[in-house]
């Protein structure tokens, strides 16, 4: 009878924790985006100029990863890069999961253009680092440049990881170790522990905002 019990309670639990993920999943999948209250319809482009290298450029995705990492962040955005050349063209240093076909789970260097593409961005902004000399830039840019190639690993804060937001993180902490940002407990079915999303950037008072826009056709 004691046997029963205890089975009947397990039971319970699992069918509590599958409703619980399934809400979640649900909750994710049909809720939209929270909208940046400083984004102005239209896209990038007339904004190119005020960029430079060391900036950070965050984006909205477009895929259920995205609506995830948004969701559970409270945040508008999934994605964080950093401009790490002008001339000829604008690039960007970011730790993905492939934003195409043929790419692979790794750190990347793309074009900006790429970066907020239609197809993988539905709103983007930029912010730029206080306090950090041209030197210190400089440092942060080529650490990020020696990370091409490494695997993305998402993992908790105490298991080993690399993606986008702590590959930026650990090159600007190398270069200026008195830059620290706020880590986000997570207690997720699958999803738990201490992650740093895009959002810390955007909330950390050493970050400003010099532009944010949102796809004119949604």
């Amino acid at each position: 009878m004691k046997r029963k019990t205890v089975l009947k309670a397990a039971a319970a639990a699992f069918l509590i924790l599958i409703a619980a993920a399934l809400a979640f999943v649900l909750a994710v999948l049909f809720a939209s985006p929270k909208p940046d209250p400083h984004a102005q319809a239209g896209g990038w482009e007339e904004h190119a100029a005020e960029l430079r290298p060391g900036d950070l450029v965050f984006r909205m995705g477009t895929v259920t990863d995205s609506r995830v990492i948004a969701k559970v962040s409270g945040s508008s955005y999934s994605h964080v890069g950093m401009v790490i050349e002008i001339w000829p063209e604008i690039l960007v240093a970011h730790a993905t999961t492939s934003d195409h076909d043929y790419d692979r789970d790794e750190a990347s260097i793309t074009t900006l253009k790429d970066f907020w593409s239609k197809a993988l961005a539905s709103a983007g902004a930029a912010g730029r680092v206080s306090g950090l000399g041209d030197e210190q830039v400089k440092k942060v840019i080529s650490r990020l440049i020696s990370d091409k190639g490494r695997p993305f690993v998402l993992a908790p804060r105490n298991e080993k990881h690399f993606y986008c937001s702590t590959m930026l993180y650990e090159a600007i902490r190398e270069a200026d170790p008195s830059f620290d940002l706020s880590w986000k407990n997570l207690s997720y079915p699958g999803f738990s522990g201490e992650y740093l999303f895009p959002q810390s950037f955007i909330a950390s008072p050493r970050v400003h905002l010099l532009f944010a826009f949102t796809r004119k056709d949604g």
